[in-house]
């Protein structure tokens, strides 16, 4: 069984509470609702009948809180309301079947409200937006219901930009809001938004009209952008130019310039901004900044105006431009402005001196580089260095002779070296060599060297005898300009006494005595050498009794009783050499003459010796003989030589020697000297034989020990980097630890190409250190050169072939030099005609690779490209090539002329036609007069004899005479 209770609560809104106890509610109710479903504008009328075919049922009816009916039996019961209201209303349409179980169904009533006005606003925000900012705009729909079935769209222009809808299911009307997010772009300025509102109630409902919002429109503001048009310009000196800056902004920028004023520039804002230069100087070289601001804030934009055949200016003004300190001395130099400054300071490296002045006390830096520098407005920064040359007399100047101690020999070639300690600046200095009181040389530096060096400045001589005695000494001077000090810095070398040694000379005497025969005779040999000569006395055939005296240099001998003519010899040796002079007595019994050998006498200094002038001269030869006679042996090698006799008349022979002698051995013919291992470099070796007759010959091998060098080195002397063309430079090689030196040659290579030998005649046995020099002035073909030295041993026939030797490493050599202007595309004089530009080529070859500039009047037209100068007016045109080492310069003179090329031909078209014409009037009056002759009737009679003058008269055979007018005659 099923009860049914209905109860009425919450102020009268109805509703039904079913409670089932037994079975449940049919699924669907027997009866039709028409229409099924209901969209009422609010307080319009309603009607919906409820009907059934069902037979079986009590009755039917509408439950509603407005129209209700209550049951009543029918097939059909209608819900009507005149003026709908509420907003909730469920309206239900009940069965009551006959078997008790009552059904019922709500009807869908949809109760809508257009809105009363759709507004649209900027919330927080008045007046112009801000590019890039965001901002929020929103619709106000005011009383519109059911929110379920609002739609609210927003609209930038025509576009849809966004779409919203509500989940709220309440009925009632209500205020509602949507919000829209924008962020403005420049290109937005003076867009229109708006929004509508729309009810949306689906097919069975109406379509309610869609209220759109008012537009909102907005100015969009935006700062100033790039600025555009402005850009770096060249102008000739003298002419006129302009720049241009302008901006896209919101508000319009206002425009403003920085730049180095000048009276011959222009200002002019009129929505862009125009700067003109009149008759540009030097003074308008600079940079121009643009500067385009609005309230929103601001952007520039800097270009260059560069003005050909002007310097730029930098206004300031050092107290002096170039300085010249002595190491550790104070300085102090002032920098000035001449025209209003931003800034000015003093930089020396990252030091910054916020100061008009720099100042040191106490200057300690060698490469110090002062540096004044301002900023300009306009100019921007510029500077003026400060040169300043820091300068040190050296510490000490001395002088001394290379690879040499002792006396020196005359006619060898010595190399002097002044050694300076300590100096700077090596590039001032000026390194002075003197013999006495004579100067002889003068040594500068092309080295840039700022921090001290020590130097060394070579003098080769070849000293003679009469150098015997002289001083040298040098001076180091330091030329520092007519800033530095004067008189210049100088220190000077204490001085070099040199000891020359000398080969004997013979002083001028007579070399003939003629004495009457048993007289006293004293012959003279003076000879002149250092160290002093010793002096020896043999004679051939004499009578009487010599003696030889000796007092200083002077060397007399005395001959008493002289009863014969005599020749005497008079040898004068010391380590240099030995000169004999032969002197004659003449008497009247000419002698007999022998070759005498005389017994040994020792002489001594002072001493007078007594020579047998009578005794029968005895010829001799020396009965000894070497094999070898002469030995060349390698320092540590060993050596064997065998002395040999072919004479009986002997009592023994041996060898004396500091190593390997054999002491006297008796009946031998030969004896050999043998040393392993020769290590002593002044050993003289004698063999000698003891004869029967009491003499003992000596015969002294010559021993040649030899050493090659430990290294054999190349350098350049006081220079380092490249060299320059025409500059003298030496070089030197350094032979380490050689002998002997007499047998050594250096020979010196350019390449494969052999440029000198040097040789030496000083005698030292024992190994050595030798420097040999070669001075050298470089061209610029010798770019890339390699020079090389060779340290030979040349030892005779008896040495070692191929000669011993050690040859350096090669140096290589770099040549600056200064650019040489191809004057082959270049002529000093070109012509150029009128109209027609000519290039200027202008090509330099150097090392450093060469700068070309052109120098020209600036008034002039011209376009310079690549080092090319393109020209069309007549001047002198400057081109100059500058490297590190110098700079050369062509002058070309254009000269303009006319080119009458197109008058003439100008002229000889007219004269063609002028002739053609003529020629025209002459062929055309000839062949009027010939062919097409006029002809007189008058008096013309009739003739039976026809001639040239007969005229046919159509076909008629009638002759008709008539006379040829000449042109004169012609008339009508």
């Amino acid at each position: 069984m099923c009860e049914i209770i209905f109860s009425r609560i919450f102020l009268g809104f109805p509703v039904l509470l079913l409670w089932m106890a037994g079975r449940p509610t049919h699924a669907a109710c027997p009866f039709e609702l028409n229409p099924p479903r209901l969209v009422v504008r609010y307080g319009d009328s309603v009607s919906v009948n409820c009907s059934t075919s069902s037979t079986d049922h009590e009755g039917m009816g509408w439950e509603a809180t407005y129209g209700g009916t209550g049951l009543e039996e029918a097939n059909f019961v209608i819900w009507t309301v005149e003026n709908l209201t509420d907003w909730t209303i469920q309206p239900k349409c009940y069965i009551a079947p006959k078997d008790g179980i009552q059904c019922l169904e709500n009807f869908p009533v949809i109760l809508y409200k257009i809105p009363d006005s759709v507004s649209i606003s900027l919330l927080s925000h008045s007046g112009p937006m801000v590019e890039g900012t965001e901002y929020q705009l929103q619709c106000d729909i005011q009383n519109v219901a059911p929110l379920q079935n609002l739609v609210v769209r927003w609209y930038k222009g025509n576009e849809t930009v966004n779409t919203l809808t509500f989940n709220n299911s309440r009925r009632k009307p209500e205020d509602v809001s949507s919000t829209l997010n924008i962020t403005p772009r420049r290109f937005e300025d003076e867009v229109e938004y708006r929004c509508e509102a729309e009810l949306v109630l689906g097919p069975e409902g109406p379509q309610p009209s869609v209220m759109s919002s008012q537009h909102l429109h907005f100015a969009v503001y935006f700062p100033p952008q790039d600025i555009l048009e402005l850009k770096d310009t060249e102008v000739d000196v003298g002419s006129r130019t302009g720049l241009k800056c302008s901006s896209n902004g919101n508000p319009r920028p206002e425009y403003s310039w920085t730049y180095h004023r000048a009276p011959n520039v222009k200002l002019k804002n009129d929505g862009v901004s125009l700067l003109t230069i009149e008759q540009a100087t030097g003074e308008n070289i600079g940079y121009y900044t643009c500067y385009a601001s609005n309230t929103l804030g601001n952007v520039s934009k800097r270009a260059r105006v560069s003005v050909r055949g002007a310097e730029p200016v930098c206004p300031m003004k050092l107290s002096t431009e170039s300085v010249v300190v002595e190491y550790g001395s104070p300085v102090s130099v002032s920098c000035s402005n001449t025209t209003s400054v931003e800034e000015i300071y003093w930089t020396t490296g990252p030091q910054v001196v916020n100061d008009t002045t720099w100042s040191v006390v106490e200057l300690l830096d060698w490469d110090i580089r002062p540096d004044c520098k301002a900023t300009f407005q306009g100019i921007g920064r510029c500077s003026k260095p400060l040169h300043i040359t820091v300068y040190k007399t050296p510490d000490s100047v001395s002088i001394s002779v290379l690879s040499h101690s002792g006396p020196m020999v005359e006619g060898t070639e010595y190399q002097l070296q002044c050694d300076i300690q300590n100096i700077a600046p090596q590039q001032n200095l000026v390194v002075k060599w003197y013999k006495g009181n004579e100067p002889v040389d003068n040594v500068t530096y092309s080295n840039i060297s700022k921090t001290p060096v020590d130097v060394s400045a070579p003098l080769m001589i070849s000293p003679s005898r009469d150098d015997d005695g002289a001083q040298y000494r040098c001076r180091a001077e330091l030329d520092l300009g007519p800033e530095g000090p004067q008189p210049h810095p100088t220190v000077t070398s204490e001085p070099l006494n040199i000891t020359v040694h000398y080969a004997p000379k013979f002083l001028p005497g007579n070399d003939t005595v003629v004495v009457s025969a048993g007289s006293d005779v004293s012959l003279d040999c003076s000879a002149e050498g250092n160290p002093p000569p010793e002096l020896k006395w043999t004679n051939n055939t004499a009578e009487g009794n010599d003696n030889e005296t000796i007092v200083g240099r002077l060397r007399t001998l005395s001959i008493s009783r002289v009863t014969a003519n005599a020749t005497y010899n008079c040898t004068v040796t010391n380590r240099l050499g030995s000169i004999t002079k032969q002197m004659h007595v003449l008497v009247e019994v000419p002698p007999q003459r022998h070759l005498t050998m005389f017994p040994t006498v020792p002489t001594t200094p002072g001493a007078t010796t007594t020579l047998p002038a009578a005794a029968k001269p005895k010829v001799v030869t020396s009965p000894l003989e070497l094999n070898p006679p002469r030995v060349v042996v390698r320092y540590g090698d060993s050596v064997s030589v065998n002395c040999s006799t072919s004479s009986t008349d002997h009592e023994g022979m041996g060898w004396e020697a500091t190593y390997g002698g054999t002491g006297l051995e008796q009946d031998v013919n030969i004896v050999t000297w043998t040393v392993d291992n020769l290590t002593d470099w002044t050993i003289e070796p004698k063999c000698y034989i003891t004869l029967n007759d009491s003499n003992q010959p000596i015969e002294v091998l010559p021993v040649i020990l030899y050493k090659t060098p430990d290294s054999v080195s190349i350098s350049v002397l006081s220079h380092s980097g490249p060299m320059v063309e025409g500059t003298e430079y030496q070089l030197q090689c350094d032979i380490q630890n050689i002998a002997p030196q007499q047998n050594l040659v250096v020979k010196w290579y350019k390449g494969n190409e052999p440029v000198d030998n040097v040789t030496y005649s000083n005698i030292i046995m024992t190994p050595v250190d030798v420097s040999a020099p070669l001075m050298i002035s470089p061209s610029r073909d010798d770019d890339g050169a390699q020079y090389r030295c060779r340290a030979e041993l040349d030892l005779g026939p008896e040495g070692p072939q191929p000669h011993p030797s050690v040859t350096s490493e090669p140096l290589s050599i770099t040549v600056h030099y200064k650019p040489r202007i191809n004057a082959s595309r270049l002529p000093l004089r070109i012509p150029v005609f009128r109209g027609y530009p000519e290039e200027l080529v202008c090509e330099a070859e150097g090392y450093p690779q060469p700068r070309i500039q052109w120098l020209y009047d600036p008034a002039k037209h011209v376009s310079e490209a690549g080092g090319n100068l393109t020209v069309s007016e007549a001047g002198l045109y400057n081109c100059t090539a500058t490297n590190d080492v110098e700079t050369s310069f062509i002058v070309v003179e254009v000269v303009l002329k006319e080119d009458y090329l197109p008058l003439i031909a100008g002229f000889v078209a007219f004269m063609v036609v002028v002739i053609s014409v003529i020629f025209v009037f002459i062929y055309s009056i000839y062949y009027k007069n010939t062919k097409m002759g006029r002809y007189s009737l008058k008096n013309a009679k009739l003739s039976s004899t026809p001639n040239g003058n007969v005229a046919q008269d159509g076909g008629q055979d009638i002759p008709l005479p008539m006379t040829k007018l000449s042109q004169p005659n012609i008339y009508f």
